[in-house]
């Protein structure tokens, strides 16, 4: 069996223009959308990197989706640090195969509370400096 061609496509999306949220529901990152395209005949894989400055007083949990689907580990808890703001990294994957069409990826987030020490719930958060990259195998 001869080994299929694999294309791989590179999407960016960003933002530095700060945004907060004090959400306990899901919302979308500002600038953190954009939409992929697999080729009629064809199948794909996604991957998703997330980047991103974010100052809170407790923790901000995010997620990537594809349309209505949340991309694999799920939920990300990033933690905060005693100075307050820092950046933080996240990857997700697609558990399925996506077959032809187009979809959105967005990564959305929400104020996660402080799990250590109880409450925060509803806690401001803020975001800064931001990237998703959107990496689409095409076989």
């Amino acid at each position: 069996m001869p080994t299929p061609i694999v294309t791989p496509l590179f999407n960016v999306a960003f933002g530095t223009t700060g945004a907060q949220t004090t959400s306990e529901t899901f919302q979308n990152i500002p600038d953190l959308g954009l939409r992929i395209t697999v080729p009629a005949g064809k199948k794909a894989g996604v991957v998703v990197w997330f980047s991103g400055m974010i100052v809170s007083d407790y923790s901000t949990e995010i997620r990537a989706l594809i349309d209505r689907t949340v991309m694999e580990p799920g939920v990300v808890q990033l933690l905060f640090q005693a100075q307050g703001g820092w950046n933080q990294s996240a990857n997700f994957v697609t558990k399925a195969v996506l077959g032809a069409g187009t979809y959105l990826v967005r990564m959305q987030w929400r104020s996660g509370g402080q799990p250590s020490f109880g409450g925060g719930e509803g806690s401001q958060q803020q975001i800064f400096a931001r990237t998703m990259i959107v990496l689409t195998t095409i076989v």
